[in-house]
């Protein structure tokens, strides 16, 4: 056994009521009918409507005696306009309570959303540069059911909230634990509508997140076994689910290692690959998925001298032959596989576009002062992130 065997001291809280099975969402009335009585139902523009799935949860919810507001807006990387307009929706409606149908900038937007009705104030001011950055919400939010629709961030189980600032060209995250949704219905049914590619940029970022919450300096005993076991899940299933959307089996196993892996990140945080992530497709505009699999190889590689052990196991679960390799060279197979397996998904491991070295050091400081930074197992410096963000350019 390597070290991610070892005991140490756990820490654990998860407020979340989780609800998973084929056709949950059958239930979503009930439950929130525990929560409120006037839901505003938030999701996407397109997919959710054209699936039928917004009416379906609209109709359950008004079963149940809900009112329900629809809030149709929330565009892929959801920015701050829009969590402010379904906030102040929200409060003009008299809702109390939040419904989130979609994938994660939905359910980031339910958690923004919840804030600016309860508080009547724009979420900035909790955000970098924010007046408020760092306060406590207390308990001033409003309760959020969350439903997800793709099987990726973990959004559903989660206190955090990722939010673009489209003026400085940056995504800002909000962590709290009020922002944890109070019920999360997870139905594999909801995510059988997912595209290929999108089947396969959520399912790196839930990789990720698994991957990265396992080596994290704050890992323990408990958070390695939340991660190791959607790693498995992962590289058993995504590249079925990616090639046959009707398997049900491979969807159902992706997402449930998408809340797992919310789970383990929900306690131990990331680490320098989501700090780089977060700022380089905040700057480029990119999904935030395609911008964690550039980085997710280089994090490997980057804390295989500090973590070999952990990083030796990661690649067994990837089904690396290590036979007669020391524990270093095992280390250092983690890094070919974790490349291997996002390309044999369909993503690219190279953004390619010539940018200036001051873009460089915009991002790389930026992607410095992210907690996900400081949490990394190996210290890192400036130069190592500029080094690794050319790298992904090349």
């Amino acid at each position: 056994m390597t070290d991610a065997g070892k005991l140490n001291s756990v820490q654990f809280y998860l407020p979340t009521k989780i609800i998973f099975k084929e056709n949950a969402v059958n239930q979503v009335g009930n439950e929130a009918s525990e929560l409120g009585k006037k839901a505003l139902l938030v999701t996407g523009r397109k997919a959710m409507k054209k699936l039928g799935a917004t009416t379906k949860v609209k109709g359950l919810l008004e079963t149940s005696g809900i009112e329900v507001i629809t809030y149709e807006e929330v565009e892929p990387e959801v920015s701050i306009e829009t969590v402010d307009k379904g906030g102040q929706l929200a409060s003009s409606e008299g809702c109390d309570l939040i419904v989130g149908l979609g994938g994660g900038s939905v359910l980031d937007a339910c958690k923004g959303i919840s804030v600016v009705a309860a508080q009547g104030c724009s979420i900035e001011i909790y955000l970098e540069g924010g007046e408020k950055r760092g306060c406590s919400l207390g308990s001033n939010v409003l309760p959020m059911l969350a439903m997800p629709t793709t099987s990726g961030t973990g959004s559903e189980v989660t206190p955090y909230a990722l939010f673009t600032d489209r003026k400085e060209r940056k995504k800002k995250v909000l962590a709290d634990s009020a922002l944890y949704p109070k019920r999360s219905i997870i139905d594999p049914v909801l995510m059988m509508g997912m595209l290929p590619r999108l089947t396969a940029i959520t399912g790196i970022d839930a990789l990720a997140h698994a991957v990265e919450a396992y080596i994290s300096r704050r890992a323990n005993t408990l958070s390695d076994m939340y991660a190791r076991e959607v790693i498995l899940l992962i590289t058993k299933n995504l590249r079925i689910c990616v090639a046959d959307r009707k398997d049900k089996e491979s969807q159902g196993s992706m997402g449930w290692a998408s809340t797992l892996a919310g789970v383990a990140n929900s306690q131990v945080a990331t680490v320098a690959g989501h700090a780089m992530a977060v700022s380089f497709g905040g700057y480029f505009g990119i999904s935030h998925g395609i911008a964690v699999g550039f980085f997710l190889p280089h994090v490997l590689n980057l804390n295989r001298l500090s973590s070999p052990g952990k990083l030796a196991d990661i690649a067994v679960m990837f089904e690396e032959n290590l036979k007669k390799l020391s524990l270093l060279d095992r280390a250092r197979k983690s890094v070919e596989a974790c490349q291997n397996f996002i390309e044999s998904v369909g993503l690219p491991l190279h953004f390619e576009r010539k940018v200036d070295r001051d873009v460089i050091m915009r991002i790389a400081k930026d992607a410095f002062t992210k907690p996900a930074m400081r949490n990394n197992p190996n210290s890192l410096d400036l130069n190592d992130v500029v080094t690794v963000i050319q790298r992904v350019l090349i």
